[in-house]
């Protein structure tokens, strides 16, 4: 795995905002949008999954483990 793939502290926080944005505005819930950086790693087709846990528990997931959208 290069450099260019690996899912640094800057890219964990972008997609973790994404995450609750997207659960958020599912729910009728308005967020701020964050802008995507300026990065071509979200740009490639990758696979995605989120996994939702309450004080520890695991509450849910979802997401495909093939690359078949962009992020």
């Amino acid at each position: 795995m290069s450099e260019q793939d690996t899912i640094d502290s800057r890219r964990g926080h972008y997609l973790l905002a994404s995450a609750r944005q997207a659960i958020a505005q599912r729910l009728g819930m308005e967020m701020p949008r964050r802008q995507q950086p300026d990065d071509p790693f979200f740009l490639e087709k990758r696979p995605l999954f989120v996994t939702l846990k309450k004080k520890g528990a695991l509450r849910g997931c979802i997401g495909t483990l093939q690359a078949v959208g962009t992020v």
